[in-house]
């Protein structure tokens, strides 16, 4: 008989990205690097709008350093180093989840991860730049990738996903002025919003995958079945040769 059987070809994720969807990521380091020079070359105290602490948050309730301390950076390497990861997932995330994920929700994001972030720091500490978005980026494909390439089993989804994070994202030495807190913030909020966001189109992403169907043909096992009382080989062989006997008698 013929058996039909359907294996899984490809998914959302196994189409080129399309470079024509460039566009939102290429604004959006450019916003992050005219906020950077901003910050560098305002006159006077202006730049301090592009900060933001506990005390200037949540004691003088300036909630603009919320919105605009994540788009500032300190210098060019620390914006060099954020851009890196911000424009590789900024640019997958939208290719293939759409400018919902990123730019607008990544940028929402922000503040919300600055405010949590400060929260814990009762101390003059001022956080600037977008590293909480990245980490915030990281978990949130993390999350859609696990999910979506099914091609992959899921012991090897979650085996690619974590040798990638411990060899990319995790810093090989501690730097004093880095906000860790800010990282871990960002990447937990990230697989949260990635879950979520897997949830809210679930049917899209299924209807992405494509099967390969394979017929193959599959001999029959014959049984054999006799009615009235069971007998073994050994009767059944008697009965074949007494008649066969009887027909030879039988022959003129």
């Amino acid at each position: 008989m013929f058996i039909e059987t359907a294996r899984l070809k490809s998914t959302l994720l196994s189409r080129k990205p399309s470079q024509a969807k460039l566009g939102a990521t290429v604004l959006s380091i450019g916003l992050l690097c005219l906020a950077s020079f901003l910050y560098w070359n305002l006159p006077g105290d202006s730049f301090k709008l592009f900060e933001s602490s506990y005390e200037s948050v949540f004691k003088k309730h300036q909630w603009v350093g919320l919105f605009l301390a994540p788009l500032a950076h300190a210098d060019l390497h620390h914006l060099g180093s954020n851009l890196i990861f911000f424009s590789i997932f900024g640019f997958l995330l939208s290719n293939y989840f759409g400018k919902l994920v990123f730019p607008i929700l990544s940028f929402a994001m922000a503040p919300v991860i600055q405010l949590i972030t400060l929260a814990f720091y009762h101390n003059q500490t001022t956080l600037i730049g977008i590293s909480g978005v990245v980490y915030w980026l990281t978990g949130t494909w993390i999350a859609l990738f696990i999910g979506t390439e099914r091609r992959l089993s899921v012991g090897r989804r979650l085996i690619a996903s974590l040798g990638f994070f411990l060899a990319m994202m995790i810093p090989t030495h501690f730097e004093p002025n880095v906000s860790y807190l800010a990282h871990a913030v960002g990447f937990v909020l990230g697989l949260v919003s990635g879950g979520l966001i897997f949830t809210s189109k679930y049917k899209s992403i299924r209807q992405a995958d494509r099967y390969e169907t394979k017929v193959e043909w599959i001999e029959d096992e014959l049984s054999v079945s006799s009615s009235g009382d069971d007998f073994d080989d050994t009767e059944l062989a008697d009965a074949v040769i007494n008649d066969d006997t009887r027909q030879r008698r039988s022959l003129p």
